[in-house]
């Protein structure tokens, strides 16, 4: 099968497209997308077995941490885990929405010599969850990428705030 054209949208590739219209473009284009994946009709996907993101998911992560973690952490890493996760926790008031829940930048393909993104892949971790999560993954751009992105996509300026406790879990999430 043909592959997908382009490279990983890594921080640095980010960091090397021309500054001005050529950046604007490129966040319009994940705005867009991420518009749409995240306005899909949940009736169109109701058939599906797609998983869903809540409470008790999160709940059951913090746990597991707390069991499998903290026993390697120190005292005051192990309090400000305890207190992001509490305040996630507190702030778990979203409408469920379709999500590609793996929006990192391995999964970005962006072709340098177009300046486009030309690809979205691994829709393994897709599930109803927090549009916020998505957000979330995009924040390793930098504080000029979130700004553009919410220039493009005035909406994601409400899921700015919960998408900093979610990206403060990635790395917990992947010990």
């Amino acid at each position: 099968y043909d592959l997908v054209p382009g490279e990983p949208f890594h921080v640095e590739v980010w960091e090397a497209v021309a500054e001005g219209e050529d950046r604007r473009s490129v966040v319009r284009q994940l705005a867009t997308f991420l518009r749409a994946l995240h306005g899909v009709d949940l009736a169109c996907v109701a058939d599906l077995a797609v998983p869903c993101d809540n409470s008790a998911a999160w709940a059951a992560m913090v746990a597991s941490i707390r069991e499998r973690l903290f026993q390697y952490m120190r005292s005051a890493a192990r309090i400000a885990v305890a207190k992001l996760f509490e305040t996630l926790l507190a702030n778990l008031d979203y409408a469920p929405r379709l999500i590609h829940g793996d929006f990192g930048t391995s999964n970005l393909l962006f072709d340098p010599a177009a300046g486009r993104i030309t690809g979205v892949l691994d829709f393994d971790g897709a599930r109803l969850g927090d549009p916020a999560t998505d957000v979330a993954a995009l924040m390793s751009y930098g504080d000029q990428f979130m700004s553009l992105l919410v220039d493009e996509w005035p909406d994601s300026a409400t899921l700015v705030e919960r998408a900093r406790l979610y990206q403060g879990t990635f790395a917990l999430q992947e010990a």
